[in-house]
């Protein structure tokens, strides 16, 4: 069984009704795989959705939400997004807090990240992660 950690773009699209993404949830968990929503890309979502006032989205994500995996975010996941942010940061590269989170939770939890922003995570090597769709 594959865990599938989703990124922030990947579930925007999908509240948006990006069907190809949607459909790929669907062969996934019925493929036996889990979709995992790390707490970051929780809150990232939630404060779109509150800012906007997004009523129907809102309703679309939580139905989302019944199938994913939601889990805490441990100290490890913390530290390890601390260790890629000093690495990177000395190699001359910076990346969003919020990238580098969800990156350690990813890692902590041997989770694959499916994300459209693969320039952000390329530079993390101990990540897996995959695109889906081209958005």
């Amino acid at each position: 069984m594959i865990t599938y950690a989703l990124d922030t773009d990947v579930v925007s699209f999908i509240i948006k009704g990006n069907k190809e993404l949607s459909d790929r949830v669907t062969q996934e968990l019925e493929r036996g795989n889990a979709i995992a929503i790390p707490p970051v890309v929780l809150f990232e979502i939630r404060r779109w959705l509150l800012f906007n006032k997004s009523g129907n989205r809102a309703r679309v994500f939580e139905r989302f939400l019944k199938d994913s995996l939601i889990e805490d975010m441990g100290i490890n996941a913390f530290e390890l997004a601390a260790t890629e942010y000093a690495r990177l940061k000395q190699n001359g590269y910076t990346l969003d807090d919020a990238d580098l989170l969800i990156a350690g939770f990813c890692i902590d939890n041997g989770y694959v990240l499916v994300t459209n922003n693969e320039k952000h995570y390329k530079l993390i090597d101990s990540l897996t992660y995959v695109a889906w769709a081209t958005v």
